[in-house]
């Protein structure tokens, strides 16, 4: 679709009404000048250039100054149509024309009214425009002294579908003055692109549409905001963007400063932000001192104000804000797992180091260890005809495996007594295993976890049953092996 440059039929700076000739369909205007303050009104680019539209009247927002701007100033739209003006929305603006007027006369005499002019008229009448500024001047030179043929001049440069495409010219001024009297203060076609957003193939950008901010420099003194190029009391809307990032270049190493956040431009709390140089993840919400740095602190956006403000006078130094707001969602460069209850989760997890000896690590009720490899200890089954006590372990430990035999054609008895010292026939054991006659190859069973002695742990065989039995038997009647930790 075409890009037309059309001019409001009305202007109101107080109100800061457009007035167009037809009904305003918001979403095919790119942008809108004043030519006479070069001064950009609204950019389809810039979500701080916002307004409202309604009928035939499009209202710029608040934010847009317009001090000192009249009603008589030169406007410039460029708007998206279908194609050129119909003959209907330049039948809507009455025009009187009786015959070629001059500049002068256009601009000096009020011209009675008695209809509207029609589109052959408008054709037909050669009306001489000198804008003062030379806001048509280049159009002039090439012929063009009709109002219908500078419109087709001007028409057929904004057809393409980038606005780079304008011209062959290299550079802002070149091109605008085409179209504006004050050409704005960009050097090149890539600034000017950048006011307008990237509109190839016609449509509106749907990427990220960031918002770039230099703040004022060698700020020093106590101000509510030092975001903005002009430090102030105003705060920076924020509204349509949803993270932020402000570097703050300092030489400063005294003072502090803030930032905050609010919705309804009164009430301000403070905003947590991340210091971009630090890995621990913990938002930073007090006043912060300056540093000889340049530190990157970023957030999320939810709130329709932000301001960076002074709270303690800077010493040493000065700072200086730049700032980045996009309307692409934040994320953190580190995640933070936080517990309310510091007993319940308060660690810092480092590379896993076992100490030796008898600690245990993961204990869920199978303890086995008890010695610095952690493996059992072997050990031998005696049988003398008297019986005495084998100590196997002098103190407390666990039984872990038993492995006998039986030579004898009678039953022997195994005693494992949890003691250091035996008295046999009066010291009492804690087991008393028989050991069938003429056996081989036995194995007790024993829990995995073994069976625990808290004193220590001693063994004897004897030819009786009974826990003090001390009945004699034949030499090595019975013989096998164990394990014990």
């Amino acid at each position: 679709m075409a890009k037309t440059l059309i001019q409001p039929t009305a202007f109101n700076p107080g109100t800061r009404a457009v007035t167009f000739p037809f009904t305003v369909d918001l979403a095919r205007v790119y942008a809108i000048l004043n030519a006479t303050r070069a001064a950009i009104y609204y950019s389809i680019a810039d979500p701080t250039l916002i307004a409202t539209a309604a009928g035939s009247v499009l209202t710029l927002n608040a934010s847009v100054s317009t001090v000192g701007h009249l009603a008589g100033d030169e406007i410039a739209i460029i708007y998206e149509g279908d194609d050129a003006l119909t003959d209907a929305q330049l039948r809507a603006t009455p025009v009187p024309v009786s015959g070629p007027a001059t500049d002068a006369q256009l601009r000096a005499t009020p011209l009675p009214v008695s209809g509207p002019a029609t589109d052959a008229q408008l054709r037909a009448t050669p009306l001489p425009v000198s804008v003062s500024g030379g806001a048509t001047s280049a159009l002039q030179t090439t012929g063009n002294t009709t109002l219908s043929s500078i419109l087709t001049e001007l028409n057929s440069k904004l057809e393409p579908a980038d606005i780079a495409g304008l011209a062959t010219e290299t550079t802002l001024a070149a091109v605008l003055a085409k179209i504006i009297a004050a050409p704005a203060t960009e050097a090149t076609l890539a600034a000017l692109n950048g006011k307008f957003g990237t509109l190839t193939g016609g449509a509106a950008p749907v990427t990220e549409l960031p918002l770039v901010l230099t703040g004022a420099a060698a700020q020093t003194a106590i101000v509510n905001n030092i975001l903005t190029v002009t430090a102030g009391t105003a705060p920076t809307a924020v509204d349509g963007f949803r993270a932020g990032a402000v570097q703050v270049v300092s030489t400063g190493t005294g003072g502090s400063f803030i930032f905050e956040q609010s919705n309804d431009n009164v009430n301000f709390v403070a905003l947590p932000v991340f210091n971009a140089a630090l890995t621990t993840g913990v938002p930073i919400t007090a006043a912060i001192t300056p540093t000889a740095s340049a530190i990157m602190y970023s957030f999320p956006i939810r709130a329709n104000f932000l301001r960076l403000r002074i709270v303690g006078t800077i010493t040493g130094g000065a700072i200086q804000a730049f700032t980045r707001l996009s309307t692409e969602p934040w994320t953190p460069s580190v995640f933070s797992v936080a517990q309310p209850t510091a007993g319940s989760l308060n660690a810092t997890i480092a590379a896993p180091v076992l100490a030796a000896g008898t600690a245990l690590a993961g204990d869920v009720g199978i303890q086995v260890r008890a010695n610095a490899t952690g493996a059992a200890t072997p050990f031998n089954i005696n049988s003398p005809a008297t019986p005495i006590g084998q100590s196997i372990k002098g103190s407390a430990g666990r039984l872990l495996s038993l492995y006998f035999r039986n030579s004898n054609a009678a039953s022997r008895w195994l005693k494992v007594f949890n003691a250091t010292s035996v008295t046999m026939g009066t010291t009492a054991a804690t087991l008393d295993i028989e050991i069938p006659p003429t056996s081989t190859g036995i194995a007790y069973p024993i829990p995995i976890a073994g069976l625990a002695f808290g004193t220590g742990i001693f063994l004897a065989v004897t030819a009786g049953k009974g826990l003090t039995n001390n009945a004699a038997i034949t030499l090595d009647d019975v013989s096998g092996s164990g394990s014990f930790a």
